[in-house]
């Protein structure tokens, strides 16, 4: 039997047990939320990283020297071009000659084809282009943001094929209508292929 004595020691041990047990949860407790909401707080910055990341890889956010890369045509010659392919080109005199021997090489590699050329000049050659009279305008100048704009699109051609006299070589260019034809297609494709720049070169 418990002495009046004894109860109030026991009484004091219970308070601090008692006093003990609730500061360790209250601790426990308080570091696992702190856990939690760090967790928390990570994945919602991981998810919105990702969120800015796939907003950055989205179409509409791409630089317009992107885009730029992106809408430049490419232009392969083909194995085969089909007979009764025709493309008429006009423009600058100063590619009368390259016309020429652009349009030999191409009727000896592709026969039973079509390539008509004439030298009435650059802007007479780009509006023919625009009222989709003839095929190819061949300019001794860069498209102006106007002429791109009426849905025109250039591909330089270098008439020279040596590096190291590249830059003096004079600029010229193969203007067409977009969307390409097909026609157009096959004989950018051979102007670019080694073929075409041997003949630009050889002329």
């Amino acid at each position: 039997m418990l002495k009046k004595s004894d109860i109030l020691p026991l009484i004091l041990a219970f308070i601090s047990t008692a006093f003990i047990v609730g500061v360790g949860f209250f601790l426990f407790t308080k570091i696992n939320t702190t856990r939690l909401s760090g967790e928390n707080e990570v994945n919602t910055n991981n998810l919105n990283n990702s969120g800015s990341k796939t907003q950055l890889d989205s179409p509409s956010s791409k630089s317009s020297a992107e885009a730029s890369i992106e809408d430049q045509e490419v232009f392969v010659m083909p194995v085969i071009v089909p007979e009764g392919t025709a493309v008429i080109i006009n423009g600058s005199s100063k590619m009368n000659q390259i016309n020429q021997a652009l349009r030999k090489g191409f009727l000896q590699k592709f026969p039973r084809t079509a390539i008509t050329t004439y030298t009435d000049g650059n802007k007479l050659g780009i509006d023919l282009l625009i009222s989709g009279d003839i095929d190819v305008a061949a300019i001794d100048r860069p498209l102006s943001e106007t002429e791109k704009a009426a849905g025109l699109g250039a591909m330089m051609i270098n008439s020279s094929m040596d590096e190291k006299d590249s830059h003096l070589a004079p600029k010229f260019y193969y203007a067409y209508q977009k969307p390409v034809k097909a026609d157009v297609k096959a004989f950018l494709g051979y102007v670019l292929s080694p073929e075409g720049q041997r003949a630009i070169n050889q002329r």
